[in-house]
């Protein structure tokens, strides 16, 4: 069943080619999310939707997918007219450029797991069908935290899980523009003014309307997206009831034990 995580794309909106709003909604457009979940969850039986949220998931009540909607869905072609729409020329190398400079995007990861780096592999591969250059950048462990504190990143992977089921109460902490953990570096008014407003409204369907609203806001900046939702697995002995993933309930171990 599904986790309490979820897994997303950062872009550092300050860093090389990422400053350019066209370059980073062209890389959401050439996101291939069904092949990334077969690579990410080989073996397992388990290929979610692509998630549209990073503060609400995808089994909560008032889950929408706050994506724009010219990013909900893998394009290639969608992908390259964004970047001719922004005046990039696709070059004989088969990718593209403006002004003579070449736009080329850096992935980091971290540490020597296969599937991460298999993972950064294919990211670069998609990207490419969409004339857009990646550089893979595999980094030690131990450079996670510091890099983090530098925003010493360009595009890179991150995994998100919620405490609690109040999704709305995190939409300050991820796109407020002041906010230690924006990691993206990037806001707006607009967003600081949607992302205060749960946070005022005690009905709890009503603030998580409100909620969405404000993430819809913040990802039509395109400085992060939501890209899989991990499982939780759970292996017991057939015939124990009422035990397994259980999303935020509490486990009543009363209501646990064998059938008879």
């Amino acid at each position: 069943g599904y986790s309490l995580a979820t897994y997303v794309f950062t872009y550092n909106t300050k860093a090389g080619a990422l400053k350019d709003i066209a370059v980073r909604k062209a890389i959401s457009q050439a996101f291939d999310n069904e092949t990334w979940n077969k690579i990410a969850y080989q073996g397992m039986d388990w290929n979610p939707e692509r998630p549209g949220s990073e503060v609400f998931l995808q089994f909560q009540k008032g889950y929408k997918n706050n994506l724009p909607a010219d990013a909900q869905k893998y394009s290639v072609d969608a992908a390259k007219k964004t970047m001719e729409d922004a005046g990039y020329k696709l070059g004989s190398d088969g990718y593209y450029a403006k002004d003579g400079k070449t736009v080329e995007v850096s992935y980091v990861y971290y540490g020597d797991s296969s599937t991460t780096k298999a993972k950064a592999l294919a990211y670069q591969a998609m990207m490419k069908k969409a004339g857009i250059k990646v550089k893979v950048d595999n980094r030690a462990t131990s450079q996670w935290s510091d890099d983090m504190s530098k925003h010493n990143y360009e595009v890179m992977g991150m995994g998100l899980t919620a405490t609690n089921p109040f999704g709305q109460t995190s939409i300050v902490q991820l796109y407020g523009s002041d906010s230690p953990s924006n990691y993206a570096q990037i806001g707006s008014d607009e967003v600081d003014k949607l992302a205060a407003i749960p946070g005022t409204i005690e009905d709890n369907d009503k603030a998580v309307e409100a909620g969405n609203k404000a993430e819809a806001a913040a990802f039509e900046l395109y400085g992060t997206i939501p890209t899989d939702t991990p499982p939780s697995y759970v292996a017991v002995k057939k015939g124990l009831a009422n035990y397994g993933p259980a999303g935020f309930q509490t486990k009543h171990w009363e209501n646990i034990g064998w059938q008879k």
